[in-house]
C-alpha cells in the first residue's frame, strides 16, 4: 500500500513516524527489567514539566513561537503561545496523568512538591491553549488508578486539592481564559451537537459510507488507489485538508485490513497489561500503563498517528512499566524475593 503511493517520498515518512514509536515499545519491553532502570527514566523525564512550562511562557511574555489556532483566522492578532502547539502539550499532559507512580517511586516530599508545582503549572498553560484533547489527557489517563489503585482515596483528595487550587489561582489567568474561551464559542464549539459539524466526525461518517457501499473492494479492504499517509498531497504539495482522526486516515490509507491490524495492536497491548500478576509492586505498574494505553485509544479519536513524540513517549512508559512488572515477576517464579522500591 505504502509503495503503491505515488507520494512516496512522503508516505514513508509518516509510515516511519508510526512505525518508530512501537520499535521503542519493544526495545523497551526488554530494557526496563528492574526498578533503578525504571527510577532513572522516570526522573529523567520529569524535566519535561519545566521544559514545556518555560518553553510555553516564552510565548507568553517574549511572543515568539506558535500562534494559538483560534486566534489565527479571528481577525485579530494571533497570540503566541511558545514553542509547542497542542499536540507538544501532549506529552506533558502525559506525564501530569503518572504522578501517583511517581509519587509511590519517589516518597521525598521536597522533590515531589517540586514536581506537582511544575505539573500545576503546565497544566494552566493547557488549559490557556483550550485543547480539549490536552486538557483531558491527565484525566483519562488518571481513570484507572481512581478504579484499581489501593491508594483511589488518596488520590482522589489531591484531585480535589488540585482543582481547588486551580480555582483559587483563576484570577490570574481569568483574563485570557475567557478571552480564549470566547473565541472558541464564537466559532460554535460549545453548541449542542456541534460534533457533526467538526471535519473529523465528518469524515468517519463518509468512511462508515463508502464501507458500506463496498463499491471498489480493493480501496475499501486494502487502500489500493489512495496516497498512503498521503492523501492530502499532489506533487510534494499540501493540497486539501489531511484527515485527522487515526481511523479515517488508516482506513484510507491501508484500508479495512490496515486498520484492523493497527488495533489489534492495542488489544494484545491491553492483553498484555491485564496478564500482569498482581505480585509486589506490579499492580502501580499495570494501572499506571493502562492508563497510558487509555490516553493513546482516547488521543486516537482526535488524530494522534503522526504526532511521533506524543506516541513514543506513551510507548516508552508503556513498555518500560510491562518489562519491569514481567521481570519482578519472574524473579517471583524463579523462588527470589520480588524488586522492593528503593525509595528516593
Amino acid at each position: 500500500m505504502v509503495i503503491l503511493s505515488e507520494e512516496l517520498s512522503y508516505s514513508l515518512k509518516v509510515y516511519f513516524q508510526i512505525l518508530i514509536p512501537f520499535l521503542v515499545f519493544i526495545i523497551s519491553i526488554s530494557y526496563f527489567d528492574s526498578i533503578v532502570k525504571i527510577q532513572k527514566l522516570i526522573e529523567s523525564s520529569l524535566y519535561i514539566l519545566p521544559i514545556s512550562a518555560l518553553f510555553t511562557i516564552m510565548g507568553y511574555f517574549l511572543g515568539i513561537g506558535r500562534a494559538l489556532e483560534y486566534t489565527l483566522n479571528s481577525g485579530d492578532s494571533a497570540e503566541n503561545v511558545g514553542l509547542l502547539g497542542s499536540g507538544g502539550l501532549y506529552t506533558p499532559a502525559i506525564i501530569i496523568s503518572l504522578l501517583p507512580l511517581i509519587s509511590y517511586i519517589n516518597n521525598n516530599k521536597k522533590r515531589l512538591f517540586i514536581y506537582y508545582i511544575w505539573g500545576f503549572i503546565t497544566y494552566i498553560f493547557i488549559l490557556l491553549n483550550m485543547r480539549r484533547t490536552a486538557i483531558l489527557i491527565p484525566i483519562v489517563g488518571l481513570i484507572p488508578h481512581l478504579i484499581f489503585s489501593k491508594y483511589k482515596n488518596q488520590i482522589l483528595k489531591y484531585l480535589l486539592l488540585f482543582f481547588t487550587i486551580l480555582l483559587i489561582s483563576f484570577p490570574l489567568y481569568k483574563d485570557v481564559f475567557i478571552e480564549r474561551y470566547e473565541l472558541r464559542a464564537e466559532k460554535g464549539r460549545f453548541e449542542k451537537d456541534f460534533y457533526k459539524t467538526e471535519a473529523r466526525y465528518i469524515e468517519n461518517v463518509e468512511m462508515l459510507d463508502e464501507i458500506s457501499e463496498f463499491h471498489d473492494p480493493y480501496k475499501v479492504l486494502f487502500g489500493i488507489g489512495n496516497n498512503a499517509f498521503a492523501e492530502a498531497i499532489s506533487n510534494g504539495q499540501v493540497v486539501r485538508r489531511m484527515y485527522h482522526s487515526d481511523t479515517a486516515k488508516l482506513y484510507h490509507s491501508v484500508g479495512l485490513f490496515g486498520l484492523f491490524f493497527y488495533f489489534s495492536i492495542y488489544l494484545i497491548l491491553l492483553k498484555e497489561i491485564l496478564k500482569i500478576r498482581n505480585v509486589k509492586n506490579n499492580n502501580h505498574f499495570k494501572i499506571a500503563a493502562l492508563g497510558l494505553l487509555f490516553i493513546q485509544l482516547f488521543v486516537s479519536l482526535n488524530g494522534s498517528i503522526t504526532i511521533i513524540t506524543f506516541r513514543t513517549v506513551s510507548f516508552l512508559f508503556m513498555g518500560a512499566f510491562i518489562g519491569f512488572a514481567k521481570a519482578n515477576t519472574k524473579m517471583l517464579k524463579h523462588e527470589t524475593f520480588p524488586v522492593n522500591i528503593p525509595h528516593k
